[in-house]
């Protein structure tokens, strides 16, 4: 709850997430090479795993952005509405949102692995 080590570590998520975005598109860039060069580019479990992909991102990022945004808008504050306090500032952690983030990315990673090892259609 230390006003301290919440920017940090949203500073910290803030940076990880921009080395996870340069690390994913490696790995899309990759994986579109494999399916390519295996001939599978355009079968309907590799097209339903960018699609997974695709809205598993859009969603997380929609549940994600507004809430981190603005939590760390609100932790320096504007010229026209001051920082947060204390309470406000344990009330406004008070969320279930990485829970819910998590369950996102892990079920689009559970889809994933099914997709990738099962290969229906």
């Amino acid at each position: 709850r230390n006003r301290d080590v919440v920017a940090a570590l949203l500073e910290l998520s803030r940076r990880a997430a921009q080395v996870a975005y340069v690390g994913l598109v490696l790995v899309g860039v990759g994986g579109l090479g494999a399916a390519w060069s295996a001939g599978w580019l355009a079968t309907p479990w590799n097209i339903a795993s960018y699609v997974v992909v695709v809205v598993a991102l859009v969603v997380m990022f929609a549940v994600a952005s507004p809430y981190y945004h603005g939590l760390r808008g609100a932790l320096k504050g504007t010229d026209d509405i001051p920082p947060l306090d204390d309470v406000a500032l344990a009330a406004r952690l008070r969320t279930r949102r990485p829970e819910l983030l998590a369950a996102i990315g892990g079920t689009g990673l559970v889809v994933l692995v099914v997709l990738m090892t099962a290969k229906p259609g």
